[in-house]
């Protein structure tokens, strides 16, 4: 608001925290989000960042000119992944067998984020294979005790390992160990564990957004539509293929190394901010 009254010109990066969000099918109504986000402030910045095309997408049909936005992504540092945990130190600490393969879930334990369809997936591959683990690690965001009664009724509870937030090398030696990463949000501006497991090495099956077409084109992974049974198919491939998966995680880190690392992208940033 003191930019606009006093004409500074700024450069907005909301991240998309200001944009409706979709969930399950149902959209904020535009009017609502016009009301309570202010639609002058989108309107009167100088420059828009928007983290994926899709994200641009959007706030083309919210008002912003098409000529303001540009698309930059989030980035990680590659320094932070270099030195990885030795492969067997999360196994060993949370008691998983050496033998047992891990689906691995990383993020907000929220409804937005369809654990409720990880876990119908997931309780459909216990059927195919038995030593298999899925692991949610996050903080609870609201839906962890919807998640656990899911789980017992699926009667998977031995299955499953719900961690709670782990940061530092801790989260880093959950990747290592991790079979397949999976993310399966019914909605998501720019999923940066999505980065932390390509830079990790390790596969991704994920529901297709349209925020990381990336992950197709450099076949790091699956990207499925918000389907139990599409989820299922793409972790068992990789469960089931080695090779597929090793050359999958191969392919995620390079992804990771030409697009979105901060060596990258801040010159992308500077650009914005200078034009």
């Amino acid at each position: 608001e003191i930019c606009q009254k006093y004409d500074i010109p700024y450069v907005l990066s909301a991240h998309g925290s200001i944009l409706p969000s979709k969930e399950r099918g149902r959209r904020i109504p535009k009017k609502t989000f016009i009301h309570f986000s202010g639609h002058s402030i989108l309107k009167d910045a100088r420059r828009v960042i928007a983290l994926t095309q899709r994200e641009k997408k959007q706030y083309i049909e919210a008002g912003v000119a098409r000529s303001k936005i540009r698309v930059i992504p989030n980035a990680i540092s590659l320094s932070e992944f270099k030195d990885l945990p030795k492969k067997g130190t999360f196994k060993q600490k949370y008691s998983i067998r050496s033998d047992e393969k891990i689906v691995l879930f990383v993020g907000r334990i929220h409804k937005i984020k369809g654990l409720g369809l990880l876990i119908k997936a997931f309780s459909i591959l216990v059927k195919d294979m038995n030593n298999i683990k899925l692991v949610i690690v996050g903080p609870d965001g609201g839906d962890l005790s919807r998640v656990k009664r899911s789980v017992a009724s699926k009667k998977i509870k031995e299955k499953v390992l719900i961690t709670g937030l782990l940061s530092g090398r801790e989260k880093l030696s959950a990747y290592v160990d991790a079979d397949v990463f999976v993310l399966s949000s019914y909605s998501e501006v720019f999923g940066m564990s999505i980065l932390e497991a390509c830079a990790t090495g390790t596969p991704v099956a994920i529901t297709n957004l349209g925020n990381l077409p990336e992950i197709a084109e450099y076949k790091a992974g699956f990207l499925v539509r918000c389907d139990e049974n599409e989820l299922y198919e793409a972790i068992l491939q990789f469960l089931r293929n080695d090779e597929l998966a090793r050359t999958a995680g191969k392919n995620g880190r390079r992804m990771v190394e030409d697009k979105f690392t901060w060596d990258k992208v801040v010159g992308q940033l500077e650009e914005c901010y200078e034009d």
